[in-house]
């Protein structure tokens, strides 16, 4: 076998294998997530038919992709005991009550970058466990790149790659000023849900009281998981308008414990923490610092 395929299959059952050992559904959702996967990449590689495609909205897609992982996500999770109701993007999901023991999925993250094929980075798969709105397992799998981040708030958060393989993720806790660091936006593909926080914010974000880089990044919340690795954004916003939510609970269980319990933070734009099915614009950094340096320039609005 080539050495490179069989270094990447290595680290790949390595981070299933903590998976398994972090929480007794670790390996359901691990599974889940590669089976995923597989189905993700196949697909990159080969052009997309447009009848495969079809439009929710401006900048809004969903392919047969999108349909095919969750079809093949939910046949794993579903064989688990007992039979534990799942939330999915994908899915009808009016009686299921979230304040009970489900599974939470998003079967394909950033499909709009997926189809425009934007970076290998961007597409992913998430899984998450809540019960009563508080994630007890929370999985991002980057099926291009191979890369994994999961969490567990008893255990904390991690991340497996081809050159990291099982480092714990923890905040630094030497706090960079806002006019030093790099913000990374997310805003809607249709300009006219965009929210006149997020829009106040990435002006004053861009002035002498602002941020020392700011970017507007591809859609896809696996951003976020992205402000954990030293090469990545000091802290992600992202726009979140309840006329049509842009940022929905399978977007942000999975991401939210991850960064939490790796000690950043995950706040509204009140300054108060986050809770998942909230609505409105969400501030992700690294420190408490930071976020407040952030929310105190769109609070004029």
């Amino acid at each position: 076998m080539n050495p490179t395929i069989q270094a990447s299959l290595n680290y790949q059952l390595a981070a299933m294998k903590h998976l398994q050992d972090m929480h007794t559904y670790g390996i359901v959702a691990a599974e889940a997530c590669e089976v995923a996967g597989q189905i993700i990449c196949e697909a990159y590689s080969r052009a997309f038919r447009a009848e495969s495609i079809s439009f929710k909205g401006v900048g809004d897609y969903l392919t047969e992709v999108d349909q095919e992982s969750n079809t093949a996500i939910l046949k794993i999770l579903k064989l688990a005991p007992p039979n534990i109701p799942i939330v999915s993007e994908e899915n009808e999901n009016g009686t299921i009550r979230l304040e009970k023991l489900c599974w939470i999925v998003d079967p394909l993250d950033g499909t709009a970058a997926f189809i425009f094929k934007t970076g290998a980075h961007h597409p992913a798969v998430m899984i998450a466990l809540q019960n009563n709105l508080q994630v007890e397992l929370g999985v991002v799998y980057l099926p291009l790149t191979k890369e994994w981040f999961f969490a567990d708030p008893n255990k904390g958060s991690f991340y497996y790659s081809s050159k990291v393989q099982g480092k714990k993720l923890a905040m630094n806790p030497c706090s960079l000023p806002l006019n030093n660091s790099w913000i990374a936006l997310n805003h809607y593909g249709d300009a006219s849900f965009e929210t006149k926080h997020f829009q106040n914010l990435r002006t004053n974000l861009r002035s002498s009281k602002g941020a020392g880089l700011v970017t507007i990044e591809v859609p896809h919340s696996a951003l976020g998981c992205r402000m954990l690795l030293d090469n990545g954004p000091a802290a992600v916003v992202h726009d979140n308008n309840s006329l049509k939510v842009k940022q929905a609970i399978w977007d942000l269980a999975p991401v939210k414990a991850i960064i939490e319990n790796a000690e950043g933070v995950v706040l509204q734009f009140d300054g108060s923490n986050y809770q998942l099915n909230s609505e409105g614009p969400i501030i992700m950094a690294r420190n408490w610092e930071l976020a407040e340096q952030i929310i105190s320039l769109c609070r004029n609005v």
